[in-house]
């Protein structure tokens, strides 16, 4: 047997070779003396070429990846044990043995030591059994026999545990040959054995019956070289069939990778494969592509296989190589020394007229230590059909990776790389989904002030501010939390697996922080705030759509209450199945008269005379009965019936100011208007009609509109109302106070009364800072020569209060409560007497 693969591992290898050395030397000095048992020793030069015949012509047989070696050798060394002295039979082993070691095999030096040592070993432990066996016998004698088969039999026992263990020193522990061959090894040793007896006995007494002896060899050997090239044949077309049953449902690079590799791995019997990727304008550097200690597939650039170097330079243009039998000299050297080889073959995969790399086999494994030209065949073979399918994988890698990135891009946000409202979802209805039993927090945020940021600086800015504010959120926010941008400025964060209400709070305290320091951007110091609302998963719903949307609710009550964060509350949910039959209902109301519009009474402060009424929209529900304002105004904007709404109520006031009018009350009739009525184009021309067919001067009108920055930013709603005013039509604001710009829409809007908002009235006389608001108010208005209402007027302190700071008129519950038209009168006759000063 040979030595089947070679690692490096130079100083245990190198130990164990001098250590061999040293006990063959030893061994053959001690044997020196003794001479042949018998005589008629061949010369010792026909002894030379038999052993190196016997060697040079072994036949390999491979069984999967186990392999035996059976040749002859055994025939020249019996007669040797027989017929020649120790000393003399271990030389000549050493020389037919090195004669192949270095012409056929052409090992490196270590290789042929170690080699040599065992060859020398092994001879020189057979003599020792045969001699002690034998003793002073005749060697021609059954004794003889017996002698000869044991002492072959321990020497081939030697040899194979060397070679286990010099494996075992290079490699670590490796599998075991299979029983099957390792029986079959022992049989042909036998026979050989045998063939050398009957070898000994013809040359020892009947010369003429050597030559049938050798025939009979000779025959042997043809038959199991037969049978080797059959078995080997035959596992070549079982490979290449199973090879191409497998590289075709294989689809992804690796699954590719690994059959090409796999399988040239067995056919050629290497003990390593690798495919080489060769630069390209997405990579610039070799990729190595190869097996490893678990079977999957392992990628490493590996710059050192650059096509600058003579080797790879030739494998780029197209060029199969065969180290080092093809290219000798320091290019081979360096080629071999980065696939970390004694041999190569390397065959280019080519594609089209494209080199997209090469497919390479190093070092044989096995008893046949080098390559051969069917290897190389073999090889070229592979190549051809390997470098489709890498290929097909490799597309398929593309279109995998742009399927990743556009998935990538579906669920995250192109400004801040943060999850989208999609993925926020999706992950949350997991949530909701697979996590019963455990309580997670759903939060929705959105910026107070971000608006402004953009208005005033542009968007470029507003963006490095989001960016900025994403950059915060996501490096706070707990491992496995998901933090998202949900669209514009508003963010959702997905809180799993916490114990209670009160660490959710901890985690949006926390997020809130974050806007304590102001954000930098463009040199700029920029601070926004935030309102975060929090739906708790399971006891505020159970699916995504419901927790986010309860989430929303709570972020509104937040932003509304002037908080940095709230909890939903059904109270605050304005979003029921009742509110959705109701808004349905509406329009309903609206066709069929449904809705109703009552009267509040508006005194002068001064003398308490009656000098107009608010009208304000009920609806009798006929079902739920009397239905307030506060209940529906909102759905009104939602089913975008503001427009119908308003000329409804439009129309019964002016009749009811008409019909005053004609009873000898010459007072004014106030009717709200939302942004969305000024919005519509038409909406002027209506009032102007309206008022013509109720035949009612348009100063007995006002029109009161809510402190808004819609109004104020919108041409629009702008020109409608100077269009209204230059009618004749009184402008009022109502709410005064409340909004963001109030000052604004006294200096830009052609406004004749101002309605201060009931908040302030209602606590002027607890609250010194109400008070001081509300006689601001009165002082700035009377300066520019407005008219001023006081609203929610409930006792008479208020209302002396109000009559000392100067105010205009007033209304509220301590003068009327909002009544039916048919009622209206009876209140307006008894006011003059039910109305005193306190």
């Amino acid at each position: 047997m040979r030595l089947r693969s070679w690692r490096a591992a130079f100083g245990p290898v190198q130990s164990l070779t001098l250590g061999i050395g040293l006990l063959a030397i030893v061994g053959t000095l001690l044997v020196r003396p003794l001479g042949a048992l018998h005589p008629g020793a061949p010369a010792w030069w026909v002894m030379v070429a038999a052993i190196a015949i016997a060697e040079a012509t072994a036949v390999h047989i491979q069984f999967r990846r186990d392999s035996m070696t059976l040749c002859l050798t055994e025939i020249p060394i019996v007669v040797g044990l027989a017929l020649v002295a120790p000393a003399v039979l271990i030389v000549e082993r050493l020389l037919g043995t090195l004669v192949v070691l270095v012409v056929v095999d052409r090992l490196r030096p270590l290789k042929i030591a170690f080699n040599l040592g065992r060859a020398a070993l092994e001879t020189l432990v057979a003599i020792g059994v045969y001699r002690f066996m034998i003793a002073d016998g005749d060697p021609l004698s059954v004794r003889g026999w017996i002698a000869t088969i044991v002492a072959i039999l321990v020497s081939d026992q030697l040899s194979e545990f060397l070679v286990n263990l010099v494996i075992r020193l290079a490699e670590g522990p490796g599998a075991a040959d299979a029983i099957g061959l390792r029986f079959v090894s022992r049989a042909v040793l036998l026979v050989n054995t045998a063939l050398g007896v009957l070898l000994v006995l013809a040359i020892t007494d009947r010369p003429s019956f050597a030559f049938l002896v050798v025939l009979v060899a000779l025959g042997a050997y043809g038959a199991l070289r037969g049978y080797a090239v059959l078995a080997d044949r035959n596992r070549t077309l079982e490979h290449l069939f199973q090879f191409t049953t497998e590289i075709g449902p294989a689809v992804e690079f690796d699954a590719v990778a690994k059959v090409i590799l796999e399988r040239t791995e067995e056919l050629l019997r290497a003990e390593r494969a690798e495919i080489l990727i060769l630069p390209n304008e997405d990579h610039p550097t070799t990729i190595r592509v190869a097996l490893d200690r678990d079977g999957g597939i392992s990628r490493v650039d590996d710059p050192r296989l650059a096509v600058s170097d003579e080797i790879w330079g030739a494998v780029a243009s197209g060029q199969a190589l065969w180290l080092p039998n093809d290219v000798r000299g320091p290019a081979a050297h360096r080629a071999l020394a980065a696939l970390g080889g004694e041999e190569a073959i390397i065959r280019p995969l080519t594609h089209g007229d494209t080199i997209i790399g090469a497919l390479v086999a190093v070092d044989r494994s096995g008893d046949v230590l080098m390559f051969e030209d069917h290897d190389v065949r073999l090889l070229k073979a592979l190549g051809a059909h390997a470098a489709v399918a890498l290929e097909k994988g490799r597309l398929v890698e593309v279109l995998r990776a742009e399927l990743e990135d556009k998935r990538h891009c579906a669920l995250h946000d192109v400004l801040t790389g943060l999850p989208n409202r999609l993925y926020f979802e999706e992950h949350v209805e997991e949530v909701a989904a697979g996590r019963r039993g455990v309580c997670s927090a759903i939060m929705i945020m959105d910026l107070n002030r971000f608006k402004e940021v953009n208005d005033t600086l542009g968007h470029g800015v507003g963006d490095s501010l989001l960016r900025a504010i994403s950059g915060r959120l996501d490096h706070v926010a707990r491992s496995g939390d998901v933090v998202a941008r949900l669209g514009g400025d508003e963010f959702g964060i997905l809180v799993a697996d916490i114990k209670d209400e009160e660490e959710a709070v901890a985690v949006a305290r926390r997020l809130m922080q974050q806007f304590d320091t102001p954000f930098v951007i463009d040199g700029r110091s920029l601070s926004v705030g935030a309102s975060i609302g929090i739906a708790m998963y399971p006891d505020d719903g159970t699916s995504a759509a419901t927790l986010v949307q309860r989430a929303d609710v709570a972020m509104y009550v937040a932003k509304a209450g002037g908080q940095r964060w709230d909890r939903y509350d059904p109270e605050f949910d304005r979003n029921s199945p009742q509110r959705l039959v109701l808004g349905g209902d509406l329009a309903r109301a609206i066709e069929f008269d449904e809705l109703t519009v009552h009267f509040q009474p508006k005194l002068a402060v001064d003398d308490q005379s009656l000098v107009g009424a608010e009208a304000l929209v009920r609806w009798r529900h006929p079902e739920r009965g009397l239905v307030g304002p506060d209940e529906f105004i909102d759905l009104v904007e939602e089913r975008n019936l503001a427009g119908p709404l308003a000329r409804f109520v439009l129309g019964r006031a002016l009749a009811e100011c008409a019909r005053w009018h004609e009873e000898g009350i010459p007072i004014g009739v106030a009717v709200n208007c939302s942004v969305s009525n000024l919005l519509d184009p038409s909406f002027a021309d209506d009032v102007e009609v309206m008022l013509a067919m109720a035949s009612v001067p348009p100063a007995s009108l006002t029109l009161e509109v809510t402190e808004s920055m819609q109004v104020l930013e919108n041409p629009k709603a702008i020109e409608a109302l100077r269009r209204i005013h230059d009618l004749g039509v009184q402008i009022s604001v109502d709410d005064f106070g409340t909004g963001y710009s109030s000052l604004a829409y006294l200096r830009r809007l052609p406004i004749d009364e101002v309605k201060v908002d009931r908040s302030f009235v209602q606590h002027m006389l607890t609250h010194e800072d109400d008070a001081a608001i509300v006689a601001a108010i009165i002082d700035l208005c009377r300066s520019l020569g407005m008219r001023v209402v006081a609203e929610g007027v409930e006792t008479g302190e208020v209302w002396t209060a109000l009559h000392r700071l100067g105010c205009d008129h007033a209304q509220g519950y301590w003068v009327s409560r909002p009544v039916p038209a048919d009622e209206f009168d009876v209140v307006a006759n008894r006011l003059v007497a039910a109305v005193r000063f306190v």
